[in-house]
């Protein structure tokens, strides 16, 4: 009984999501795992309805991102990690040390995430700003928040041939 109530909701979000946008469907299974105090199980690539991204895939785990975005720079590494953070999962905003976790779990940390931030903040147009920052010292926590040329940047990154503009 169990199985045919799975295969029900299945079906009924699979209707749901019919003629969403990529970044509709992230915000809501972003939503719907806050909401139900649940993660993704499934670690690979997943068809959903509809294009995702420029492709018929979502990125449910941050290495399958990051492989397919394939930044080359500290800051584009960083701009990848905070659309992770951000975008996919569904943060207002983000923490440097997150950002430079995720890209450590994947074999490419950043030597200073502080300043490839940093970096990606004076770029014309910027690609990120600094929302907050506890503490008095220089290397007092700061919060980030990427703007919307950052985030088509990264989209620009996962086109369908998966290579940077």
């Amino acid at each position: 009984m169990t199985e045919d109530r799975e295969i029900a909701a299945m079906t009924a979000i699979t209707k749901a999501f019919d003629g969403l946008d990529s970044e509709a469907i992230g915000r809501v299974l972003a939503w719907g795992a806050a909401r139900f105090g649940t993660a993704p199980l499934v670690t690979a690539q997943a068809s959903l309805p509809g294009p995702q991204n420029g492709s018929n895939e979502v990125h449910l785990d941050f290495p399958s991102l990051f492989s397919q975005a394939q930044p080359s720079t500290d800051p584009d590494r960083a701009l990848v990690g905070g659309y992770w953070l951000q975008v996919v999962n569904g943060a207002d905003d983000f923490v440097s040390q997150d950002v430079n976790g995720e890209l450590k779990n994947v074999g490419e940390g950043v030597g200073n995430i502080t300043d490839a931030l940093s970096k990606l903040m004076r770029r014309k147009p910027a690609q990120a700003m600094q929302t907050q920052k506890t503490g008095k010292s220089k290397q007092g926590r700061k919060r980030y928040k990427l703007t919307a040329p950052g985030i088509a940047k990264v989209q620009s990154f996962l086109s369908e041939d998966g290579s940077p503009e």
